[in-house]
């Protein structure tokens, strides 16, 4: 008997054996065997599934049969849904402690396509999940075929009809094309936790880019994240963590984690529909509104870590915090934000009416005749340290502040080629300071032990 066909007897009456992946920090993760599950637009949902031979063909099978611990391996190839999320996990298919289900690219050269467009589409991945993984997707909307001016009139609408007096109905249907976001965790259900985002593509999306809301426990990291938001209406940003949800007690350790991601043109053409129907956010990374006594448990008392990621040319800020509680932002690089925007109050990297804030460590440069920061509400609690700033105001130098160019190697607002690495004598190097939090390797996993330098990078001889 061949090879092929050894394997293919044997899969054919039982369920493949692999060891779990182990998940990265802020997450637990089964290392027993588990159930390998297969998915491919080739395949059958009357295959068993269980190896790359037989692989199912929809998500819906994939479903249906999935439990804790799973794993779902997805094959290369373009999956689409219609009026649908492309894959849309509810409570029902959560994983458990020590036992996530993760939803992973087959080949991690050759990631699988998940494509969502078109009316009633308002994500193409909801993940109303907990203990899931998503790892390696490569998540793409329609942005390009929409044309501005439609989205617009739809906006407008909106705007009209609720705030302004005017008359008509909305089509909600026709809304979700121009505000399709490409990974939604947690949103429209709340109470949601143990959410894993890794090393996944998402791209062209109409809405937000990778969005949660009454989440907890959420690890963001090494995704690439870039021309997102150009139709929606609600002012969406590349990466949104807003109105998180209280778990359980702990205040002492980090729970939400954005780390590793660089995010890149990410914008609002569109005004934000409510009651002022002006341009607003579009922001790398923002984290937003998480103190209000209205979320289902309250302000959240959790702690935040920001680090190790590069967010350059988008059209807000490149990451900031809004009404927020206990985040440190730390050794990050900002690069010509603010792109949609010409008032200067978009910086590179700033807070905005938060407390317990730390921003540390970082690379601010501003666009010509922007600005690197901000004036805080909370000066005593939001925190500027150690940080280079370079081409733009500097509304408040902080602790050890330094203004200088930080020479990075190739730097660009053009394309994702641009590189944020320290060109030999880069003020950057060395400019950083220790904090018990700061993470122990910059974004290519080098140690920062015995040097800290400002940025996501650390200069290597």
């Amino acid at each position: 008997m061949s090879a092929l066909l050894s394997v293919i007897a044997l899969c054919v009456s039982c369920a493949e054996k692999e060891p779990a992946p182990v998940p990265g920090t802020g997450g637990g993760g089964s290392t027993s065997g588990v159930r390998n599950w297969y998915i491919s637009p080739d395949g059958s949902d009357d295959n068993n599934g269980t190896a790359p031979v037989f692989p199912f063909k929809t998500f819906d099978k994939v479903l249906s049969v999935i439990s804790p611990g799973d794993v779902v391996n997805i094959m290369p190839g373009r999956y689409e849904a219609s009026g649908a999320p492309v894959i849309d996990l509810e409570k029902r298919h959560s994983g458990k402690d020590g036992e996530y289900i993760t939803f992973r690219a087959y080949d991690e050269d050759d990631r699988p396509v998940l494509y969502g467009y078109g009316r009633g589409v308002w994500n193409i991945v909801r993940c109303n999940a907990s203990y899931i993984i998503l790892d390696g997707l490569e998540v793409v909307g329609n942005s390009s075929a929409i044309a501005l001016q439609e989205a617009y009139d739809n906006a407008y609408r909106y705007w009209d009809i609720t705030y302004n007096g005017g008359s008509g109905t909305m089509d909600w249907i026709q809304t979700a094309l121009y505000n399709t976001n490409g990974i939604s965790v947690g949103q429209d259900s709340g109470g949601i936790a143990h959410v894993i985002v890794r090393n996944c593509v998402i791209h062209d999306c109409p809405g937000g880019g990778i969005g949660s809301q009454e989440v907890d426990y959420l690890t963001v990291e090494n995704n690439t994240v870039y021309n997102n938001c150009w139709r929606n209406q609600y002012g969406c940003s590349g990466i949104s963590v807003m109105g998180l949800y209280n778990s359980d007690a702990n205040e002492d350790e980090y729970k939400i984690i954005i780390r590793g991601n660089t995010c890149y043109n990410n914008r609002n053409e569109v005004p934000w529909a409510n009651s002022n129907f002006r341009l607003s956010d579009g922001n790398g990374i923002i984290v937003d509104v998480n103190n209000a006594d209205d979320q289902i448990t309250g302000p959240y008392r959790g702690r935040m870590l920001i680090y190790n990621n590069v967010s350059f040319f988008n059209g807000g800020s490149g990451i900031h915090t809004f009404k927020a509680e206990n985040v440190d932002i730390i050794n990050n690089t900002a690069y010509c934000n603010s792109q949609k925007f010409d008032d200067g109050n978009w910086a590179e990297i700033f807070s905005n009416q938060c407390r317990n804030v730390n921003i540390v460590n970082n690379i601010m440069y501003a666009k010509d005749g922007g600005c690197c920061n901000t004036v805080p509400v909370n000066p005593d609690s939001e925190i500027y340290e150690n940080n280079l700033y370079f081409n733009g105001e500097v509304r408040v130098m902080g602790i050890n502040g330094k203004v200088a160019d930080p020479k990075f190697v190739a730097p660009t607002t053009e394309s994702l080629n641009s590189d944020f690495h320290l060109l030999e004598g880069s003020p950057a190097i060395g400019a950083g300071t220790f904090k018990e939090y700061m993470p122990e390797t910059d974004r290519d996993g080098i140690s920062r032990e015995g040097r800290i330098d400002a940025g996501a990078y650390q200069y290597v001889e």
